[in-house]
């Protein structure tokens, strides 16, 4: 069966289990108690028990999640960086999407001065790698807290 069939499938599916978004997620998905399960972040004020917390490796592993969480009607969270301090990144007995484990990169066209950053990525990753390219970045603290996208455009380049 082709992805979108799948997809298909899965959307007119109304008896869908975890288990079952398992099978055609290609990242990792986990519940409490599974080894790779982490609600961890930098302030322990927005620690949040999940239910589920899924690492998708692209775009369509996202939008897996995020039909799932829709249709088992789950409070949904995403997490970038993990540098929110309000708990946005969290969520108690939701699901969250964990961008930073996976979709954590950053490709740099010195040709076009743009940056494409993948939602995961933290901003001392992202100046990191301008620098390699003799580029620096202006950034607010906490950006990608944010903005929840996958790639980020023209960005203002000094270098």
């Amino acid at each position: 069966m082709s992805t979108f069939g799948k997809i298909l499938n899965y959307l007119t599916n109304s008896s869908n289990s975890f288990e079952q978004f398992k099978e055609t997620f290609k990242g990792v998905a986990t519940i409490e108690g599974d080894p790779e399960y982490d609600v961890g972040r930098w302030a322990e004020n927005a620690v949040r028990k999940a239910k589920y917390v899924v690492y998708p490796i692209d775009n369509e592993d996202v939008s897996k999640a995020i039909l799932f969480a829709t249709q088992e009607n789950l409070d949904l969270a995403v997490k970038c960086g993990g540098h929110s301090t309000s708990g946005s990144s969290s969520s108690t007995g939701g699901m969250v999407i964990d961008l930073s484990r996976d979709l954590n990169d950053v490709t740099i066209d010195t040709d076009k001065n743009l940056a494409f950053v993948k939602g995961g990525t933290t901003v001392g990753t992202w100046k990191a790698k301008a620098f390699e390219h003799g580029k620096t970045i202006i950034s607010l603290s906490g950006y990608f807290e944010l903005r929840c996208c996958y790639r980020f455009g023209w960005m203002l380049w000094h270098g």
